[in-house]
Order: structure tokens, then C-alpha cells, then sequence
């Protein structure tokens, strides 16, 4: 394999004046402390509002907890807050002005009305957009989004130069907006995680964004408890994504995942790029094996069809799961023409985000958590019991689960068919936490089962039984939704001495 110099920007250009986008209106904004600035003019025009009172250019913020001194605060109003309440706590931060729908007694700010806050904050983000002349990709899917947007950004890192990515899990119809509006100036490329929970939400968020490349992860049972017609209404959603798809974006897609690669059948005009094993994908999972000390790494071998051209890829993680989003990232940088080598070489630079498969030593070395406590659906639970009965470390497998959210009319059977996975995998305790998982374990469990099994109320409860029982070897897999506050188990894991 070549040595390519990690992050060097490749010398050659094609790729990125490729995705140039010859706007002779396009406007160029400058960088504040806290975001794009943009002028108190172009921003009432840009929103759809009226410019009340003049104010100095400045980033928007919706949220006061995070606002500097010079930012403009846009008022968004909700079911359980008004941001209106706010607007004199942004003036006592120094605020150059606010967006809201009514000017506040004595307010000495700039002011632009606007009738809708929300509409406003995605317009604004919308036109700041269009403004961008490098290449945006969006990605989509119901696992897998947060893994594959940091792979992809490793990778275009690495061969087109500064990359603006969604920040933390701010990929909904008000996050998306702010990560936008947060792109430097200098960025030369995004790359955009679009969330969901219900049908139309991914095709305003791609209204939003114009992806010039649009990614499709897979379909799973994720928020399926909204649609009637179940995957197949997931996968109708999903395939939002295209919609307004012009004929030089690219799509990619997962060539293992039927419903994802049907999607590519209403894309006529879009070039296509697949992934996954199958042997026409255009880049190929070759091989996929734990790697490192107590196989806390992952080594994948990737085949790029069109050159023939075969890849390794050593990613500091644990989990076979990984190689899809590997591939996934390598399709989208030799789509943007970075080099497939270049692409490959860079993944090693990946590091997983907190709470997402993150394995580290606890009780002073001697046992292992592997906190994955961010999120749960039934995929990547699997995944990670996969990842657990993989670890080669000497002591007891522990599966420290959390009931997963949203799973509708089959949340019994979904929960039930984990808990079969662990009664006949290699784990010698299972703890489980909610109502769903303990009325699972009431049927799954009523036969001889040679497992420790472990029922409670809370997460703080479970901990404290963990805790107690803990010996030198243990692995623990902490897994749940995020309503489950998963990560208390998984911190109290960290205390132990």
C-alpha cells in the first residue's frame, strides 16, 4: 500500500473543482467566534422576516446556554418552552440582536420579526447553503449514521482538505439548520447526519441540506412504532433522501440491505455507488476479523471493483458492524475521486465518539466496559452482543441491557429475540433494566438457562447489583436508549476500585 500522508491535501484538484458550483451570486461569508456571520440585512432577507432594527453582522443561536457576546438569538417556541423568555437574557449577554416574532418592551437590539421561528432557522441555514460551493453529503439510515458521518469526515479529511461535520447528534429538523449555519468559511466539505422519528421529517431535512452526495446506511426496526406499513415504511422515509436529486449527485447505498438497494431503482438520473459483500458492489467487504489485544480492533479488507485494487483497513474499535461503515466511507471518498488507497489509509485515524462502542479498562485495569450506551434498536443491539461474544478477554461476559424505545406493536417479540441471543450466546450474566426487557424475561427465561440473570427498575439500581458482583475479567456491554440513562451504569462501572 502506498504511504499516503495522513490529512495532506492530494495534489491533485480534479476532485474538488468537480464540485465546484459556478454561482456567480454565490457570497462568501466570514467566520465569527461562534459560527457563520452573517449582516442583519441578508439575514431578514435570507429568513423570510422584517428587518426591524439594524444590528452588526453575527452568527445565530437559538440557545442562550451557548450564546457569546455579538451572536443574534433566534426566539424558537415549542410544546413545553417559548424562546421569547429568553430574549432578555440574550440582551444581558450581549446579544447584537434577535429573531423572533414580537420586539420586547425596551429592547435597544437589532430586530428581525419573523412569524415562525423554526421556518426561519431553516431558510436561514437553507440560503447560507446555497452559498457553498464544495461538496455536501448527506447520510441517512437507522443505525450506523454517527459511525459512518465520522469515517466519511476521517476520509475526506484526509484527501480533499477541512471538512465540517454535524457536531454530537444535532442531525433533526433544529439541529441540521445549526450545524449548517455553524460551517466555516474555509470548509471544503460537509458532511450532514439526517435523523428521524416519523414520515416527511428526511425530506425537509434534505430540502434543507442539498446533498450533492446522498447515503443511505440500512433499514431497521427504529422508530418503526410510526409507521403502520412497518420496514417498509421505515425504508419509504429513508428514501427521502433522494428526493430532488440532481443528475451529477451521487448516491450511495448498501448493496447488502434490499430495501436500501431498491432505492436506487427511482434514481435514474444519480450515479450510483453500492457497498457491502455482495460481489457487484463497487466497494467490496472482502474480509472482516477482530484485530489487536483481546480483538478490540477490527481489520477489513476491501475490494474496490472497478480497479480491482485490494485495501486493508485497521480500525482502533471493536465489531464487525464496522466494515459496513468502512466501506460506506471509502465509496464515498472514491466517488468524490479520492484516491481508493488514500481512502483506506485514513480510517485508521477513526476513533469512536463517546458512548458508542467505546472500550475502556475499569476497576483499576483489571475488568472491561464496552459503553455503547448512546442508543439502542434491535440492529445494533446485535451488533454489540456480537462485539461482547467476540472480546477475548479472560473473565465473564456481562450483557448490561436497557429497553429499546419505539418499537411499536413489536417491542415484545423485538425484545424477546435479544434476550434469546443471550440465553443461547457465549455470556454468563445478563442484566436487564425497563419493563419491556423484564416482560420478556418472565416468558423467555422460564426454562433452565445456566445464566446469572439479573431484573431491575432503574439503571441506578442495576448498577448498584453490578457493582456488588463484580470480580477481576468481567466485560461489561452497557446497550439501551437513551431514555434509559444507560450511561449511569456505565459511569458507576468507571468508579469501581
Amino acid at each position: 500500500m502506498r504511504p499516503w500522508t495522513r490529512h495532506a491535501r492530494s495534489t491533485s484538484s480534479t476532485h474538488v473543482r468537480r464540485w465546484k458550483t459556478t454561482r456567480a451570486s454565490a457570497w462568501k461569508w466570514t467566520d465569527s467566534h461562534n459560527g457563520a456571520c452573517v449582516d442583519a440585512k441578508r439575514m431578514a432577507r435570507w429568513c423570510g422576516g422584517v428587518l426591524v432594527t439594524d444590528g452588526p453582522s453575527g452568527a445565530v443561536h437559538t440557545d442562550t446556554r451557548s450564546l457569546r457576546r455579538g451572536d443574534w438569538f433566534l426566539a424558537l417556541s415549542g410544546d413545553r418552552f417559548d424562546g421569547h423568555d429568553f430574549l432578555q437574557v440574550a440582551s444581558e449577554q450581549g446579544c447584537a440582536g434577535a429573531v423572533a416574532k414580537h420586539v420586547p418592551d425596551g429592547w435597544d437590539k437589532g430586530f428581525i420579526r419573523v412569524e415562525d421561528g423554526l421556518e426561519a432557522l431553516q431558510t436561514l441555514a437553507k440560503n447560507l447553503r446555497n452559498q457553498f460551493e464544495g461538496p455536501v453529503v448527506g447520510i441517512t439510515g437507522s443505525c450506523g449514521k454517527t459511525t459512518a458521518k465520522e469515517m466519511t469526515a476521517v476520509v475526506l479529511q484526509a484527501g480533499i482538505g477541512r471538512v465540517h461535520q454535524t457536531k454530537g447528534n444535532l442531525n433533526n429538523h433544529v439541529g441540521l439548520p445549526l450545524s449548517i449555519l455553524c460551517t466555516p468559511a474555509t470548509a471544503d466539505a460537509m458532511v450532514l447526519e439526517l435523523g428521524m422519528s416519523a414520515a416527511g421529517e428526511i425530506s425537509i431535512l434534505t430540502g434543507i441540506a442539498q446533498p450533492t452526495v446522498r447515503v443511505v446506511t440500512n433499514v431497521a426496526p427504529a422508530h418503526i412504532a410510526s409507521f403502520a406499513d412497518g420496514l417498509d415504511g421505515v425504508a419509504k422515509a429513508k428514501a427521502e433522501i433522494l428526493e430532488g436529486t440532481r443528475v451529477d449527485d451521487i448516491i450511495v447505498l448498501n448493496a447488502d440491505d434490499e430495501r436500501v438497494a431498491r432505492m436506487g431503482e427511482a434514481a435514474c438520473k444519480a450515479q450510483i455507488r453500492t457497498f457491502g459483500w455482495r460481489e457487484d458492489a463497487d466497494i467490496r467487504i472482502l474480509e472482516i476479523v477482530p484485530a489487536g489485544e483481546y480483538g478490540l480492533h477490527t481489520h477489513v479488507k476491501l475490494l474496490e471493483t472497478c480497479s480491482g485494487k485490494i485495501g486493508s483497513v485497521e480500525i482502533r474499535c471493536p465489531g464487525k458492524h464496522l466494515g459496513s461503515n468502512a466501506a460506506l466511507a471509502v465509496a464515498v471518498g472514491t466517488s468524490l475521486s479520492v484516491p481508493f488507497e488514500q481512502c483506506c489509509f485514513a480510517l485508521q485515524d477513526y476513533q469512536s465518539l463517546g458512548m458508542r462502542m467505546k472500550a475502556e479498562p475499569v476497576k483499576n485495569g483489571a475488568c472491561l466496559l464496552l459503553d455503547d450506551s448512546y442508543n439502542a434498536n434491535p440492529l445494533s443491539t446485535a451488533n454489540a452482543l456480537e462485539v461482547l461474544a467476540n472480546i477475548s478477554y479472560p473473565g465473564r461476559r456481562i450483557a448490561v441491557l436497557g429497553d429499546m424505545m419505539e418499537l411499536g406493536d413489536t417491542a415484545n417479540e423485538e425484545h424477546s429475540k435479544i434476550l434469546c441471543t443471550c440465553l443461547e450466546g457465549p455470556y454468563q450474566i445478563l442484566a436487564v433494566v425497563g419493563p419491556k426487557y423484564q416482560a420478556a424475561a418472565k416468558i423467555v427465561c422460564k426454562q433452565p438457562h445456566g445464566k446469572i440473570l439479573i431484573l431491575a427498575d432503574t439503571a441506578e439500581s442495576l448498577a448498584s447489583q453490578l457493582l456488588g458482583m463484580a470480580q477481576d475479567g468481567d466485560v461489561f456491554l452497557v446497550k439501551g436508549s437513551r431514555s434509559m440513562k444507560m450511561e449511569l451504569v456505565a459511569d458507576k462501572l468507571r468508579s469501581m476500585v
